[in-house]
């Protein structure tokens, strides 16, 4: 476009350099009459606006290229300064965490010194307990008055129970109170009531002599020698040990049902006053030992006994009518009766059953005799039965006098 004079009369318009539309010109009058205007001329502008637009564009571009490396930067920076202070938290975490388990380490370790000193504190309480029970237990059964020493057998006896690591002293104890010679107290009936005070402790032992109790005495010791007894009443009775019964007297009767004498049991020079029934014993070990015993009524039958086992009644001496059978709960051999020496008092039956003389031609063994002397003293109008099988050798005298007085 370029710059010109008209005539206000053809057409009225201005041009004002930088506007974008026409105005009409402040000089300019509505009258005809001479105008002058003057134009710009913006057809060399354009390169130069391209130019301009490159040049804001690139440096927009690299503006925004500064900025965003820049917050690249920040932000890397930012992120290791992340992973650092992680490192630093993960480092300070696992100090924690090994600090944590040595104090509960150390905790732990004195946990268990407090422990121990609670358990070491609860047991000397509980063993002076046991202690201060034992004694009282103790001097109770040495008062004179019978009502006082049965209070102490029944201490003593749950004293047993509750003092495992002493149950065996306090049965030696109520043991050793009836091997001791009777109290004799100055009241009347003194006599019946020590008479109770040993019946108490024999029905005690022998209630603890049940296998299937929770708490038994089976594997203790027994020691009843040299001691009077009135009477034992046990039903299966089991005796892990051999208990000792020698030098007892039997003032009345003996009765244990199905006893397991699992070590054998020991009656030498035991005296049976009354009536003794020891039925069905099981005897798997040991000997049953009458050696010396006195007998008066009564049987001793076994349901097993030892292939290695002896009934030993040598020397033993019948009053009454006593007899042996055994009864083998099976076809193998199994052990031996021993009767050498034995007598025969006037007016008594000794018998045995069940017993097979040894030999190669018996069919069946079931309790051999020893071999050889075995030998039974038969008294005036004493009498033996025998089984069967050793009438055939009574005429070789292998058993001298068992028939003087036969049975008719």
């Amino acid at each position: 476009m370029t710059m010109g004079s008209h005539r206000c009369g053809q057409r009225r318009s201005c041009v004002v350099l930088g506007s974008a539309a026409a105005t009409p010109a402040a000089g300019c009058h509505a009258k005809s009459r001479p105008c002058h205007t003057s134009h710009v001329d913006l057809s060399g502008w354009g390169p130069i606006a391209t130019v301009v637009a490159a040049l804001v564009a690139i440096t927009g571009v690299i503006i925004s290229s500064v900025i965003q490396r820049r917050a690249g930067r920040e932000t890397t920076a930012a992120a290791k300064r992340s992973a650092d202070a992680a490192q630093l938290s993960a480092a300070a975490s696992e100090r924690s965490s090994k600090a944590a388990e040595r104090a509960a380490e150390v905790n732990e370790k004195m946990a268990g010194a407090a422990e121990d000193v609670v358990r070491d504190v609860g047991q000397r309480a509980l063993a002076d307990a046991l202690a201060k029970r034992y004694q009282e237990a103790a001097t109770q059964l040495g008062q004179d008055k019978a009502a006082v020493r049965l209070a102490g057998v029944y201490a003593m006896a749950r004293l047993a129970d509750d003092w495992p690591d002493q149950r065996q002293t306090c049965i030696d104890v109520l043991c050793a109170y009836l091997r001791m010679p009777s109290h004799h107290e100055t009241a009347q009936g003194a006599e019946g009531g020590e008479k109770q005070v040993r019946i108490a402790i024999l029905r005690v032992i022998g209630d603890h002599l049940d296998a299937e109790r929770s708490i038994n005495w089976c594997d203790c010791d027994f020691d009843f020698s040299y001691a009077e007894l009135s009477g034992i009443s046990w039903s299966e009775p089991t005796f892990t040990k051999q208990p000792n019964f020698s030098n007892t007297h039997f003032t009345e009767f003996v009765a244990m049902n199905k006893p397991q004498f699992l070590n054998g049991v020991d009656f030498l020079f035991a005296k049976f006053g009354g009536l003794v029934q020891i039925q069905d014993a099981h005897i798997p070990n040991g000997d049953v030992l009458l050696y010396g015993a006195e007998m008066r009524t009564g049987v001793l039958t076994t349901s097993f006994l030892s292939e290695k086992s002896t009934i030993n009644l040598s020397k033993a001496i019948c009053h009454g009518e006593f007899g042996v059978v055994c009864s083998p709960a099976s076809k193998e051999p199994q052990g031996r009766v021993a009767f050498s020496d034995m007598k025969v008092k006037p007016g008594a039956t000794f018998y045995l059953d069940g017993v097979d003389i040894e030999s190669a031609e018996a069919a069946s063994l079931t309790c051999v005799t020893s071999l050889p002397g075995a030998t039974v003293n038969v008294e005036p109008t004493g009498r033996v039965r025998l089984p069967p099988s050793f009438k055939e050798f009574s005429g070789k005298d292998i058993y001298s006098d068992v028939w003087k007085n036969p049975l008719p």
